[in-house]
């Protein structure tokens, strides 16, 4: 009879051990699915990270071709003013030749009418 509760004791502690194994299998399994999907959601916040710095990297483009735009239309508007500013030099440079030569004109018709 000890032999009988000995050998049945064994089989209660050989279930037991065999029980928690498969305990400590799930709960490794566990870990293992829930450090995966941690190493997963380290991957996507570095996704997220690179995401937001080509974002702001863009902006950073974006408002540099903005002042670029800007700048270039300023110098444009000045090179428009300064063109127009030569042309009414010209024009005025024109009007005063041609009232030279119209004096010069009278004069030479004032010396050949006073001959």
């Amino acid at each position: 009879a000890d032999l009988q509760n000995a050998l049945c004791a064994r089989d209660q502690a050989l279930q037991q051990v065999a029980e928690l194994d498969k305990v400590l299998r799930e709960r490794d399994d566990i870990a293992r699915e829930r450090d995966e999907a941690f190493t997963a959601m380290e991957c996507a916040l570095q996704d997220i990270q690179r995401a937001h710095d080509e974002r702001d990297s863009a902006q950073l483009e974006l408002a540099q071709a903005a002042r670029e735009r800007e700048l270039a239309a300023r110098e444009r508007e000045q090179a428009k003013r300064e063109y127009e500013q030569i042309l009414s030099e010209r024009d005025e440079a024109a009007k005063e030749r041609d009232q030279a030569v119209m004096a010069r004109e009278q004069a030479v018709s004032d010396a050949d009418r006073a001959n």
